[in-house]
């Protein structure tokens, strides 16, 4: 066995399993591996392990406090790492970042929900699904049009991205059902108005039950996503063909290497 590496866990959910895929290549590539929580103040905390199927150990406490004098020592922490454009060095001990590269997902089902309990709303949902042509659209503003995420995130998945994901998916099934997923469902309500189409909204999902939307997600016939790792999963984990999702990805960095070929940007 080589040497340990421990994998910080740090910001939401969506960003905590793309952490736990890297863990996972890790392992697979000989490494000894366990995890360091650090995603407790982000969104809902450490959610990963609550929600999904994980094979991991914590480290021991004293490698928190190492982690935390380094990140007080270099303000950033250890080398942080969004994705691989950059080199970095994998014979450190702390890997730091998110890791947002397709060599780092995992082949087949590694990653799974666990069984989740679902109110009589969601169980309606996924009864419509049943009927197929169930098409998800992740809409996602709140956070994304404050400070400081807007710089980053904001103006990217517009009206006009919506409305062309939407023809593509008109053109792919046959009369499609479209559930909206959205932390702003007034705007969405608002733009996205289809009176020919049927549309469901569903908002009921919010705090810690929000996994509950990624889940519901995965189990449509399509997505169309935000810019959100979020959206990301919520496809990625339904292993669904027909997928769309926006070239442009941030406003201040090339978008990750995370869209499998098959996948529709626009």
């Amino acid at each position: 066995m080589k040497r340990k590496k421990i994998i910080v866990f740090q910001g939401g959910l969506g960003n905590q399993l793309f952490q736990y895929a890297f863990l996972c290549k890790m392992r697979e590539l000989g490494y000894e591996t366990c995890y360091l929580n650090n995603a407790t103040g982000s969104h809902n905390g450490f959610e990963i392990q609550k929600y999904f199927i994980t094979d991991m150990i914590e480290c021991h406490s004293t490698f928190y406090r190492i982690f935390k004098y380094l990140e007080k020592l270099y303000r950033h922490g250890c080398h942080f790492v969004f994705s691989t454009e950059n080199r970095f060095s994998i014979k450190k001990s702390f890997q730091y970042g998110y890791w947002q590269d397709l060599r780092f997902l995992p082949i087949g089902d590694i990653i799974k929900f666990k069984k989740l309990l679902l109110d009589d709303a969601n169980k309606r949902i996924l009864d419509i699904m049943k009927g197929g042509n169930c098409i998800a659209i992740h809409v996602r503003r709140g956070d994304y049009l404050l400070p400081p995420h807007n710089k980053v995130f904001a103006g990217i998945c517009t009206k006009e991205y919506y409305q062309k994901a939407i023809c593509i998916m008109k053109s792919k099934f046959d009369k499609p059902k479209f559930l909206f997923f959205s932390n702003d469902m007034e705007w969405v309500k608002a733009n996205l108005h289809f009176p020919n189409d049927e549309c469901f909204y569903i908002d009921w999902n919010v705090g810690d039950k929000s996994v509950l939307d990624m889940y519901l997600m995965s189990h449509c016939c399509g997505n169309i996503l935000a810019n959100s790792t979020f959206s990301f999963w919520g496809a990625r984990l339904g292993n669904n063909n027909v997928v769309v999702y926006p070239k442009k990805w941030f406003n201040t960095m090339a978008a990750p290497n995370i869209f499998p070929s098959q996948w529709i940007g626009i």
